[in-house]
């Protein structure tokens, strides 16, 4: 029995977020190169732009549609991946150690990143709610069996 779960939107928020600060720093530094040649920065300002415009609009969306996860009763199937798409299944026995890694927008938002390690790798679920990663960290290394 596989109980599909979907990523909260609240991910959306913090990909839009992540974006937002990234286009403002590199509007920073176009504004310094400014200073010696104003039409490379125009041009890549002009490129930010738009692919800000993209992520905003269209890829956060495909993102949260495409990031996936279903529990089965000794395994996690993962299933990611906008342009290439990605499906790995974890099994209990094959997990060494469970980590819930938080950033500092994740943390304002109550979300969190769950890391599986694994033999020779590692896989992670992004953007998750703290509460179901906690409780997949209990079944996956400890071993509770409580629903999620």
């Amino acid at each position: 029995m596989l109980s599909e779960v979907s990523l909260p939107t609240k991910a959306i928020k913090i990909w839009k977020v992540r974006a937002t600060i990234l286009m403002c720093i590199l509007f920073f530094v176009c504004g310094g190169l400014f200073v010696f040649n104003p039409i490379l920065p125009a041009l890549i300002i002009a490129l930010v732009v738009t692919i800000y415009v993209y992520i905003i609009t269209i890829y956060c969306r495909k993102r949260y549609n495409s990031e996936k996860y279903y529990i089965g009763k000794n395994y996690i199937l993962l299933k990611k991946g906008v342009f290439f798409k990605k499906e790995i299944k974890i099994y209990r026995s094959q997990v060494r150690q469970v980590r819930i890694l938080q950033t500092p927008d994740q943390r304002l938002f109550g979300m969190s990143t769950l890391v599986f390690y694994l033999a020779g790798k590692s896989e992670k679920i992004s953007q998750i709610e703290l509460k179901d990663a906690i409780t997949l960290q209990k079944k996956f290394y400890f071993g509770v069996e409580n629903e999620v």
